[in-house]
């Protein structure tokens, strides 16, 4: 915000030649303007208006504008004419509207400015009550005021202002009190008011061939040219000078002497507490070069300028130079001699708090070396003892590299540290510090940081603290590196305290072992070398080399044992896995616990892979998933299910449910209940099955057992209780099945038995419910190839082979059977598939056809015979006849063979 101050008003007042006639209404006005209650320096555009009322009303005349007036220190003085009718006896109220730099839209100023009695002034010159004042004059006397205007029959007007005084002194024109003088009675000089001016060529002091309107020169070898010397307290300029041309000079003072004396091209002093003692300003806008000052001094042993503020309080300048240019110098300070130890510009301040030197905006030049403390730079920049600067830099010099320390004015290095480096942050009562063994240590910024290790760093956060050699905070708060090399790199509340250990981030987390790691979380912890936990919350990896990968509460607790994420999982065997999940434990050499809840793989190099509550506890046991299953012998495997159990070595549970493989290399696919106990023992599913005996197999179904070795049990109740047994029953009965004997093949199959020996189920045998024997198939559609044969040949053929009584060797001779030989049979037939065996279909055959001859001959055998009957009959008949004739007794005829039909 802007805040104008008005000093007062004044009247400048008419030339007396025209004061009767043309009274000068103009009059000048002077403020300060301020910014955020700080005066303000800067280029300013004024709009004033003049109105009749604090707020709204009319406004009188026209508007002033003032168009790029420069401003310094807040300080502003204005010409301002507002006509002859501006003012009467009415009050009046100034408004102004600025526009500075910094703004992009005018500002008006509030409230507006009442107009104190000096313009009223204007009034009384040309009121009502005084007209036609003429004849006016100025009266001096000494340094009485000025007599206002009069005539015979006039008014007395208001008392003027003091006359200027001044006098000649050898060193040039110096200004001050001590003695009246009345310019005005050299024809030459006129007045203009309480002002007096030179306008017919150049004034020269000490010089009779001035070459500018004032040159003031002193010839004296330890003179000075020109000494401007503003006495008075307030806001005052030893010498003003102004350069509004296109290429000038505001002040120009040369020193020509080249003699080893000590000359000034200009010397100025202020002893007010805010005065200037020199004032130079080039206003011209031009792309020509203009300076607000050019000094220079020829001696070996001269200053182009010495400017001086003697007083040792308030805001003053030795020197105060400005250029509006864009090509110009505010000062511009040369020293012409070539040897010598000159200076161009000599700049000292006796006051504690004052600045021989102040350089404020844009860019600052400096060519060639420039020393700080010593007056023999060697470098560019060469300074001794400690440096600060105004932005919170400070540059301590040690024995070797210097330290150098930015931001709050609280950090420190302790004393006997170099090469430390605090690059900013801090502030009162949480200061950065670097103590200790903190040599070239290194704080970035932040605040409450701390470095005590050697080389160590913390680049920025709050309260974070490196202590070891080589440690490293990156940022973050409340984190220590404590370690060796160590670093946290973010978060808050981290330690890395095992050499070469590393937290990346998160909170509350701890790496505690040589190179162990922490890359984030909260509240995980690495105790041991090389251990490692990558995140999540809660973790734990405590042995060397160990990891937790991430997840909750997880813990790693054997050499390198490894936890790859989930919830409360603990590998705590050498090289165990604990791959995720919840509650499962990994705690034997090389065991895993995959997955799933509240898993345990017990046994060196046993596996769990998931599910819950599964245990695997023997040597390379495994638990693929599923609920409740153990595998408790070496090699054991349950790959699924519901409380099953492999409990021998290589002994095996696909799945299912409440299933025992408690045999060696015994194994149940699946199902419930089932126990394959015997070694090498197989059941394969169902329910309530049993392979008890070694090789045993049940295939499936309900209640069976293979009790015997080697045998097979199948269907529902079927009991293989001796050795080699094959037994099936069907669901039929609730009744068991049971083999007999050892070797047996027992089947019950209630709904008959079926054999096909095509592809197309065509041909094979069939054994009908309830039946007894074979069915083979003879369908005339599934035969082909047909020929007729000789019934009789074959009747032959059979009565030609031969038939025995035998026993096959692999039974009891005991055990006989009755047949012939398949050669024999082949040889005579030529029938089945080879000659060692008679196939029943074949052999059927062959009798069907001999019975077919047999057959045939009886029939015509018995054709014989009834043809021998016949004729018998007729023999009978004429023997009874011939006996009858020849009274002989009867013959019998049942007597005769074949008689009775």
């Amino acid at each position: 915000m802007f805040l104008p101050t008005a000093w007062g008003q004044e009247s400048s007042g008419p030339d007396n030649a025209e004061r009767s006639e043309q009274p000068d209404t103009s009059f000048t006005y002077r403020g300060q303007l301020l910014r955020h209650g700080a005066p303000m320096s800067d280029l300013v555009d004024f709009e004033l208006t003049l109105w009749d009322t604090a707020e709204d009303g009319n406004q009188i005349g026209q508007p002033q504008w003032v168009i790029g007036h420069y401003v310094i220190d807040g300080l502003f003085s204005l010409t301002l004419d507002f006509g002859p009718d501006a003012f009467g006896t009415e009050p009046r109220w100034l408004e102004i509207t600025v526009l500075s730099s910094a703004d992009t839209e005018p500002v008006t100023l509030a409230p507006r400015q009442r107009i104190a009695a000096t313009p009223l002034a204007l009034y009384a010159l040309n009121s009502p009550q005084t007209p036609n004042v003429g004849d006016a004059q100025m009266i001096r006397s000494g340094n009485d005021s000025a007599s206002g205007a009069t005539r015979e029959s006039g008014i007395t007007g208001a008392p003027g202002r003091d006359g200027r005084n001044g006098r000649l002194i050898h060193d040039g024109v110096r200004g001050g009190d001590d003695q009246l003088q009345d310019p005005t009675a050299d024809p030459l000089w006129n007045e203009n008011g309480s002002d007096i001016y030179f306008d017919t060529g150049n004034v020269g002091i000490g010089t009779n061939t001035p070459s500018n309107p004032l040159q003031v020169e002193n010839a004296n070898a330890n003179g000075t040219a020109i000494v401007g010397w503003a006495r008075s307290s307030g806001s005052n300029t030893g010498v003003y000078g102004l350069a509004s041309g296109g290429s000038g000079t505001g002040v120009y003072g040369l020193a020509k002497a080249t003699s080893n004396t000590t000359t000034f091209g200009g010397r100025f002093e202020s002893r007010s507490n805010v005065g200037r003692g020199v004032f130079g300003i080039a206003s011209a806008h031009a792309s020509t070069p203009t300076y607000g000052g050019w000094f220079q001094s020829n001696s070996s042993k001269g200053r182009g300028i010495q400017g001086f503020a003697s007083s040792a309080t308030g805001k003053t300048y030795g020197g105060l130079f400005q250029s509006n240019s864009d090509q110009g110098y505010g000062l511009y300070a040369y020293a012409g001699a070539n040897t010598g130890t000159n200076y161009a510009l000599y700049a000292k301040t006796r006051s504690p708090d004052g600045y021989a030197g102040f350089f404020a905006g844009g860019r600052n030049y400096f060519q060639g070396n420039v020393g700080i403390g010593t007056t023999n730079p060697a470098v560019p920049l060469h300074t001794t003892g400690a440096v600060t600067f105004e932005s919170g830099w400070r540059l301590e010099p040690t024995a070797g590299s210097p330290n150098l320390i930015g931001g709050h004015v609280s950090n420190s290095v302790e004393d006997g540290l170099e090469g430390v480096t605090i690059a900013g942050g801090g502030y009162q009562g949480t200061a950065n510090t670097v103590t200790d063994y903190g040599d070239y240590g290194t704080i970035g910024g932040g605040y409450d940081n701390h470095v005590s290790g050697y080389a160590a760093s913390v680049s920025g956060g709050s309260t974070n603290t490196a202590s070891s050699r080589f440690s490293t905070v990156s940022g973050g708060s409340a984190n220590t590196a404590d370690g060796l090399e160590s670093t946290v790199s973010g978060g808050s509340s981290n330690h890395a305290e095992g050499a070469y250990a590393v937290v990346s981030g998160g909170s509350a987390n701890v790496a505690n072992g040589l190179t162990s790691t922490v890359a984030g979380g909260w509240l995980n912890a690495t105790s041991a070398d090389w251990s490692t936990v990558s995140g999540g919350w809660g973790n734990a990896a405590t042995y060397d080399g160990s990891t937790v990968s991430g997840g909750y509460r997880n813990e790693a607790s054997d050499l390198y044992s490894t936890v790859s994420g989930g919830s409360t999982n603990v590998a705590s065997g050498p090289y165990s896995t604990a791959s995720g999940g919840s509650g499962n434990a990994a705690s034997r050499s090389y065991s895993t616990a995959s997955g799933g809840r509240q898993n345990t793989a017990s046994g060196d190099k046993s596996t769990v892979s998931g599910g819950a509550s599964n245990a695997a506890s023997d040597l390379y046991s495994t638990v693929s998933g599923g609920s409740t299953n153990v595998a408790s012998g070496e090699y054991a495997t349950v790959s699924g299910g519901y409380r099953n159990e492999a409990s021998d070595q290589f002994s095996t549970v696909s799945g299912g449910s409440d299933n025992t493989a408690s045999g060696g290399f015994s194994t149940v696919s699946g199902g419930r209940k089932n126990a394959a106990s015997g070694t090498y023992s197989t059941v394969s599913g169902g329910s309530y099955n049993t392979a008890s005996g070694s090789n045993s197999t049940v295939a499936g179904g309900l209640e069976n057992s293979a009790v015997g070795p080697a045998s097979f049990a199948a269907g529902t109740r079927a009991k293989a209780i001796h050795d080699g047994t094959f037994v099936w029953g069907d669901h039929s009965s609730q009744s068991d099945v049971e083999s007999s004997r050892t070797y047996e093949w027992t089947i019950r199959s209630t709904g008959g038995v079926r054999f096909f020996t095509s592809i197309d189920l065509s041909t094979g045998a069939t054994l009908a419910p309830g039946g007894s024997s074979w069915s083979a198939v003879s369908d005339r559609n599934r035969k082909e190839h047909f020929e007729p044969l000789d019934s009789r040949e074959v009747l032959r053929k059979v009565s030609a082979i031969p038939m025995t009584t035998w026993n096959y060797k692999s039974q009891d001779p005991s055990i006989r059977h009755m047949g012939p030989m398949a050669q024999d049979f082949s040889a005579a037939f030529g029938l089945g598939a080879d000659e060692l065996r008679i196939n029943t279909i074949d052999a059927d055959g062959v009798a069907l056809a001999a019975i077919q001859g047999l057959h045939s001959l009886v029939v015509e055998q018995e054709s014989i015979i009834d043809a021998q009957a016949d004729r018998i009959d007729s023999l009978e008949d004429r023997l009874e006849i011939l006996e009858k004739q020849l009274n002989l007794p009867a013959i019998q005829s049942n007597s005769i063979p074949g008689g009775a039909r």
